[in-house]
């Protein structure tokens, strides 16, 4: 017998530069067995998402068609994945990967929807590996209501996507206007419907019924004939098959135990998850400095007056800022500078002088990209901001 979750709706977080950032976890959805581990929803404005792990899972990321650009992945594989507006990249985690996300393009927004599906246990080991569907071959269903549905995984009315992941998965991109009907195939299977705009009436046969407002999600298990209706909404459908197993959540990992997530990291530190090639980096001379106990008399105090941060993982998120500040001395005299500061997972602070450095030459043109943006250039040496 088919039946829904609670009613949730998504929460707003700060990630990166991102405007309109919202994620859904499972855990929202209490004791339902949720087809996906977590989404996230985001505007990306600059600055993506830098080299970084994952094991145990798969994740995809679907650019919805009003995207303004599009979005560079780079991975251990090692391959560079453009992925255009409409588009969709599947990536088969498993065994272990390091990948990396970025606007293509400066200054053109991109609208991604992000999201980590479980996988079965007895496919962890899987080697990792990638799909890709471009927005022109995506098939489209036209439902005689009006409106229509992308089928970028799984098949509705007699259209089929070309992407075939490991496990079965059905995404859905639903253009609604009056109703439809989606028949999910068994009670082995789970699904949820994500609201993004308008309202959306949705039933499941014998009485049971739910109202979706934008950026609401809901569960349903069990076979159905999910019938849907709305003036005009836009949502998401995803649906895949139960999985009957623990599920340890921890970082960028998604496996049944701790000795798993553990074993995971340790394939990561010790370089068996591959890497993603940095930029070709350009090498300076090497800079003067002060030798320890030769600095000059002074004590400095920075105030800072602008700030970028990109993101990089390593038993845990640390976040890595360029700063323009004020330095004021204690001899009253001032000067004004950048400097790049680490900001460990704890909140503590880590100039790169004392022996922290930059892994990769991308972060520091994410930094001086986003400084580029936002007019730093054009207003050196001033406090009015």
């Amino acid at each position: 017998m088919p039946h829904f979750t609670n009613v949730v709706k998504t929460v707003p977080f700060n990630i990166l530069d991102a405007a309109d950032a919202v994620r859904f976890d499972y855990f929202m959805l209490e004791d339902f067995t949720c087809p996906v581990i977590l989404f996230d929803r985001l505007l990306l404005k600059s600055a993506g998402f830098p080299p970084h792990p994952h094991a145990g899972l798969c994740v995809f990321t679907y650019l919805f068609e009003d995207s303004e650009g599009s979005l560079r992945d780079r991975d251990s594989m090692p391959e560079e994945i453009m992925v255009e507006p409409g588009g969709l990249l599947w990536f088969q985690m498993a065994s272990g990967m390091i990948h990396e996300e970025n606007p293509a393009v400066d200054g053109k927004t991109v609208h991604q929807f992000q999201v980590w599906v479980n996988l079965a246990k007895d496919k962890h080991g899987l080697p990792p590996a990638t799909m890709q569907i471009k927005s022109k071959d995506v098939p489209v269903a036209e439902p005689e209501s009006g409106g229509k549905t992308r089928v970028l995984l799984g098949s509705y009315r007699g259209k089929t996507s070309p992407l075939t992941p490991t496990e079965p998965f059905t995404l859905l991109d639903i253009a609604l206007r009056g109703g439809q009907t989606i028949t999910q195939p068994s009670d082995e299977w789970s699904a949820m419907l994500y609201c993004l705009s308008g309202t959306v009436d949705v039933n499941i046969g014998g009485g049971k019924q739910a109202r979706l407002f934008p950026e609401e999600v809901v569960g349903i298990q069990g076979h159905a004939a999910i019938t849907i209706g709305s003036d005009a909404a836009h949502l998401i459908y995803m649906a895949k098959p139960l999985l009957d197993q623990p599920l340890v959540v921890q970082g960028m990992y998604a496996m049944c135990s701790q000795g798993e997530i553990d074993a995971a990291k340790r394939r990561f530190h010790a370089g068996g998850l591959g890497e993603v090639v940095p930029y070709p980096e350009v090498v300076h001379p090497e800079e003067k400095y002060v030798p320890a106990g030769q600095e000059p008399d002074l004590a400095v105090t920075p105030v800072v007056l602008r700030q970028a941060t990109v993101r990089h993982y390593d038993e845990g998120w640390w976040k890595l800022h360029l700063q323009y500040c004020r330095y004021e001395y204690n001899n009253t005299e001032t000067a004004h500078g950048y400097r790049f500061v680490w900001e460990d997972p704890d909140g503590g602070e880590r100039p790169l002088r004392l022996g922290g450095y930059i892994p990769y030459m991308e972060y520091a043109r994410q930094l001086l990209d986003i400084a580029k943006t936002e007019g730093w250039g054009d207003i050196p040496y001033r406090d009015s901001f």
